[in-house]
């Protein structure tokens, strides 16, 4: 679906059907996006007792626990909740 909108006079036109995806992925170590001097992504397997979830360690399945900042490292949207002291 296209659309289109008029500011200050300069009209632009948008196509609703083929958005651009600026999402960025989380991922662990060095060198990905980070912000506010933050560490990196930090992904671990689930360990429980001998059992370790890496398909890598034997398991039949990935089963990772996750350490992230939505804020600093990814895509966020702003939202009330961004600043609100309730969440």
């Amino acid at each position: 679906m296209k659309i289109s909108i008029t500011h200050r006079n300069i009209q632009y036109s948008v196509d609703l059907s083929a958005p651009l995806d600026i999402s960025i992925p989380f991922e662990a170590g060095e060198g990905h996006v980070i912000a506010w001097y933050q560490g990196p992504v930090q992904m671990e397997p689930v360990r429980m007792g001998d059992w370790v979830g890496s398909v890598k360690e034997g398991a039949g399945v990935n089963f990772n626990n996750i350490f992230f900042n939505p804020h600093a490292h990814g895509t966020h949207t702003e939202t009330f909740g961004h600043i609100s002291p309730h969440v």
